[in-house]
């Protein structure tokens, strides 16, 4: 039997009796070799890290605040995958750039298991994150699957998005309604971030406003450059995640593309209104998903019962081919705290349905 995951490692090494350069280093899970050219054909070892060189034995802080790269994406309906590419510093012959890409492949994306979003795997200590021609020569896929990073988790989200020092809620309203664009064939999501672990904690926002099963729907990537614009349409992903300092390069918006700083003024917009509108002009179509979060996100304690609802209601309807907006929609509608948003939740409502199994909750 098949089983669920399987795994590739991908960076440039000497194999013994064969050539060096880059090549597949190891499988498990049985890849076959139609899958091996899927993974091996989503890997990016271009990305241009702009790092410092490491000494050669670097200290595990200093491994840690080297850039890393979490992409994911469906390849069909019922396969979805994770690209986790670092710097690996010198390869064997002594060139620098090497990379050290980490695949894992999941034979069945729909079925619902812990971690239940993929951007919870963000900073998993199960990826091979070796640094240095030796480290990568040695470098072994593990036993089992990456597991979560507890990087990424309702609480952390929460306590990201609701932060008091740093205002976070315009951004995310006119996150929230680019992403849902996207995903039904909208231009894609640049998000300008300070790092990739920011860009990782606004992908894990978004993912936990939506069902587990529709989250995983999400394709994104926490760290590309603005030297990739051309890479973008061909990956189809939703959410991108762009150093800030690379938003000057894109002096143009990209073609099917928009833009977002997380630090710089996004206008909100109003449901049935005026537009949001972006530093750089573009406008973004406001919907009850971002009206509904303004009112939640009034109070991170509200905001932590709203997921927990949105995972209880995915859960009972199935969760399949839910609107991102649907389960918070259902939660709002039933929440002391949401009476001010009843009417956007209600028309979400009206516009989808009640998932036939998703049982009331009823909760004040």
């Amino acid at each position: 039997m098949t089983p669920r995951y399987g795994q590739l490692s991908y960076t440039s090494f000497d194999a013994f009796g064969a050539f060096g350069g880059w090549q597949v280093k190891q499988t498990a899970g049985g890849i076959t070799p139609d899958e091996a050219r899927t993974l091996v054909s989503g890997i990016h070892i271009a990305v241009n890290y702009s790092i410092d060189r490491l000494p050669s034995y670097p200290t595990p802080t200093q491994l840690k605040s080297v850039p890393r790269r979490l992409s994911y994406r469906r390849i069909d309906d019922d396969r979805a995958a994770y690209w986790h590419t670092a710097p690996a510093g010198l390869d064997s012959m002594g060139r620098p750039g090497n990379v050290f890409a980490h695949v894992l492949l999941d034979r069945d994306a729909s079925q619902s298991e812990r971690p239940s979003r993929p951007i919870e795997l963000w900073r998993s200590a199960g990826w091979l994150t070796p640094y240095g021609a030796r480290a990568v020569s040695a470098a072994t896929l593990p036993a089992r699957e990456p597991d979560a990073g507890g990087a990424v988790t309702p609480e952390g989200v929460v306590e990201f998005a609701c932060d008091t020092e740093t205002w976070r809620l315009n951004t995310l309203c006119g996150l929230l309604d680019a992403v849902a664009a996207a995903m039904t064939g909208g231009p894609a999501v640049v998000l300008g971030v300070d790092s990739p672990d920011a860009a990782a904690q606004w992908i894990g926002v978004v993912s936990f406003l939506m069902s587990p099963g529709t989250a995983r729907r999400l394709s994104f990537s926490t760290f590309d450059r603005s030297s990739d614009v051309k890479r973008w349409p061909r990956l189809n992903h939703h959410l991108v995640g762009v150093p800030r300092t690379d938003l000057a390069d894109l002096a143009d918006v990209p073609r099917g593309a928009l833009v977002i700083d997380e630090a710089e003024k996004l206008s909100v917009g109003e449901f049935h209104g005026e537009n949001h509108r972006t530093a750089r002009g573009q406008e973004i179509e406001v919907t009850a998903w971002s009206a509904m979060a303004q009112v939640a996100f009034l109070n991170s304690a509200w905001v932590l019962e709203l997921l927990t609802d949105i995972d209880e209601i995915s859960a009972d309807s199935g969760d399949v081919g839910l609107p991102p907006a649907l389960p918070m929609a259902l939660s709002v509608s039933q929440r002391y705290w949401g009476k001010d948003a009843v009417p956007e939740a209600e028309s979400v409502i009206g516009d989808y349905g009640h998932p036939a199994s998703a049982a009331p909750l009823w909760r004040s």
